[in-house]
């Protein structure tokens, strides 16, 4: 086993044991007809699940190190419900650059400070592919960001959010409850990581 696989591993076993009622909901709100969008995908843990139920996942990583395993993941799961785009969700479409924990184990933070690795961003908003049912956020504290980027998204077509915290929440709750949705805590993690799920009531 190299590296990489092992580093890919590490990453979806401590997905799969920390993360359960996370999961149960995120994955209890797709179906057959579903298009999410899995912002932070990682290695593939969540999208790999989500393939196998959705009609369409689009899989958004930067990180080129875990961008690697996710489109190695997909290929040997055969799923060709998910799309792996290699590129960061912002607030703004542009350069950003992964700092923080970095690239060797795929668990970057993203900045727009100069240093770390230079990667593209875009904002949900300006996707022309089919609008998401579901959206997961696990972006290492630049979830506000990701949400600001998808604002006529948030308002025209409501898509269920799923979001990890990383950091004080208050922001992101703020920002879903100002576009009318009502967020539940589904629970947290050992390193203060908090677990949402945010709808609006049709």
């Amino acid at each position: 086993m190299t590296s990489d696989h092992f580093r890919g591993y590490w990453e979806i076993e401590f997905a799969r044991r920390t993360e359960g009622p996370f999961r149960s909901a995120l994955l209890d709100a797709v179906d057959a007809g579903t298009v999410v969008y899995d912002v932070g995908a990682n290695v593939g843990f969540y999208a790999c699940l989500l393939g196998r139920i959705a009609a369409e996942v689009h899989a958004f990583e930067p990180n080129p190190h875990a961008a690697a395993d996710l489109r190695r993941n997909v290929a040997s799961n055969g799923l060709d419900t998910v799309s792996v785009h290699e590129t960061a969700v912002s607030d703004a479409s542009g350069r950003r650059y992964l700092t923080g924990r970095g690239s060797p184990n795929g668990r970057s933070e993203i900045s727009e400070t100069p240093t770390g690795l230079a990667v593209q961003s875009v904002t949900l908003d300006e996707l022309e592919t089919e609008p998401p049912d579901v959206v997961k956020i696990d972006v290492e504290g630049h979830e506000r960001a990701v949400l600001e980027g998808m604002g006529r998204l948030l308002e025209s077509h409501q898509p269920a959010i799923f979001c990890e915290i990383h950091g004080v929440g208050a922001d992101v709750t703020e920002l879903l409850t100002a576009h009318g949705y009502a967020v539940d805590r589904i629970g947290d993690r050992f390193d203060g990581t908090e677990f949402i799920r945010a709808s609006v009531d049709r």
